[in-house]
């Protein structure tokens, strides 16, 4: 991977985990629901090991680069009560 796709690749990493920081915050109580610890071990999982290359054997045929340069925005969350998931 050439230098400035590099940098590229960590400025990408670096915006998902500002995005999750930021969505983190907005979660007022739910941050200490189970299903919220999967996504911290998730997303300290990204932060260690960031997007996979092609070094790495199970991925050594797929170049995500391309994917890495569109911007990505989270989707705006939505409150949903159980009324609402009743068949």
């Amino acid at each position: 991977m050439k230098k400035q796709e590099m940098n590229k690749h960590l400025d990408s990493c670096d915006a998902f985990i500002r995005d999750f920081q930021n969505f983190e915050a907005q979660l007022n109580g739910q941050s200490k629901k189970p299903f919220h610890q999967q996504r911290v071990k998730a997303i300290s999982t990204f932060a260690e090991l960031g997007f996979p290359t092609t070094r790495l054997e199970k991925w050594k045929y797929t170049n995500i680069s391309p994917i890495l340069k569109k911007e990505f925005v989270l989707a705006k969350g939505q409150t949903v009560n159980a009324g609402q998931l009743k068949p």
